[in-house]
């Protein structure tokens, strides 16, 4: 009987260590269930009749990616997370073009820009936009905003996205 109870013992403690810990996320990454959630939250937000609906329903949905972001802040595809937040924060400062509002896209937009390349046509957009921003707050004529380009086209080498780099580059420029 102790040898049964032993096996069975030895069973459970293997057994249990074996399983995640409670908050853990058993696959590394935050579920993609959530991130496509989130998306269609935002697009639903889009749809709203009026301009109020369309501001509280996109605040929803940036306060459940903040939420999502700080509960997975090392997984794997959290800047797919970071996209969905980027672009929600985007249709808010459309909408509502407050300081508090455009300082949280910018430092939404240094975090999505830190992405690694698997996700550059994620973090494009915000590569342009803090590019945009750093020229402005310079006051670069247009002979240096197209200059600081450069840099740009040579970070977007050999991604998916270097066709759409250069053309948005020669446009500019």
């Amino acid at each position: 009987m102790t040898k049964v109870l032993r096996i069975v013992l030895t069973s459970f403690v293997l057994v249990s260590a074996s399983l995640p810990a409670s908050g853990q996320n058993q696959a590394g990454g935050i579920p993609a269930a959530e991130i496509t959630g989130l998306d269609a939250k935002l697009a639903k937000a889009g749809e709203s009749a009026s301009a109020a609906r369309k501001k509280l329903a996109i605040r929803r949905v940036i306060r459940e990616a903040e939420a999502l972001i700080k509960k997975h802040p090392t997984a794997s595809n959290r800047y797919e997370a970071l996209g969905v937040l980027f672009r929600s924060q985007q249709a808010l400062v459309s909408l509502d073009n407050s300081t508090a509002n455009r300082k949280a896209f910018l430092e939404t937009s240094k975090k999505l820009a830190a992405a690694p390349n698997e996700y550059a046509a994620l973090r494009l957009d915000a590569d342009l936009l803090l590019t945009q921003a750093e020229s402005a707050r310079k006051g670069a004529d247009s002979h240096a905003r197209s200059d600081a380009l450069r840099p740009l086209v040579e970070r977007y080498r050999d991604t998916d996205v270097e066709p759409k780099v250069i053309r948005i580059a020669m446009i500019m420029a």
